[in-house]
């Protein structure tokens, strides 16, 4: 279940052609309001933190992700955005 700041997204089976348009979307995410994070872990357990990647760069390490993080600290109850839709909760 996600709360109103974390988003958690586990990759069940990749598509390569899906990375870079999800990359364009991280990045777009993280520059559009101040504070935000993505992290990502790797299948080989390493974490990656999003912040300052380009498209390019993200895409490749997307395509070894297992796990994908989203934080805004500023989010609130009030702000939907982030928050699961109610069928998943």
């Amino acid at each position: 279940m996600a709360s109103s700041s974390f988003i958690e997204i586990a990759q069940a089976a990749g598509d390569a052609t899906m990375w870079g348009g999800l990359a364009a979307v991280i990045v777009a995410f993280i520059n559009s309001r101040r504070g935000r994070k993505v992290i990502v872990t790797t299948r080989d357990n390493t974490i990656v933190q999003a912040e300052g990647l380009s498209i390019q760069e993200l895409e490749r390490v997307l395509g070894l992700a297992e796990t994908l993080t989203a934080f805004d600290p500023n989010s609130n109850k009030s702000d939907k955005r982030m928050d699961a839709p109610e069928s998943l909760e």
